[in-house]
C-alpha cells in the first residue's frame, strides 16, 4: 500500500514538474519571438531611414542621374555590385 501511495505521489510530482517545464519553455519561446519581431522592425525602420537619407543626398538635384552616380548610390545602400555589372 505504501509503495502504491509513493508511486502515485511521484506521478503527480512528475506531472507538475513537466507542466512547469512546458510553461517555462512557452514563456521563453514567446519572449524570443517578441525580441526577434522587435529586432526586425527596428532593423527595417533604420534601413529605410538610411536609404532615404542616402537617396535624398545623392539623387536630389538634376533631372537625370548618370550611371556612375547611380552605381555609387547603389553601393552606398550596401550592394556589392551595381546593377550594370551583372549584365552579360
Amino acid at each position: 500500500m505504501l509503495i502504491v501511495l509513493l508511486a502515485v505521489a511521484s506521478g503527480f510530482g512528475l506531472e507538475a514538474s513537466q507542466h512547469r517545464s512546458r510553461a517555462a519553455l512557452e514563456q521563453r519561446f514567446s519572449a524570443r519571438t517578441a525580441f526577434a519581431a522587435n529586432f526586425m522592425s527596428t532593423y527595417a525602420t533604420q534601413l529605410m531611414e538610411r536609404e532615404h537619407v542616402v537617396a535624398t543626398a545623392n539623387l536630389s538635384g538634376g533631372l537625370s542621374v548618370g550611371g556612375d552616380r547611380f552605381a555609387t548610390v547603389v553601393q552606398s545602400f550596401g550592394a556589392n555590385r551595381s546593377p550594370r555589372s551583372t549584365r552579360t
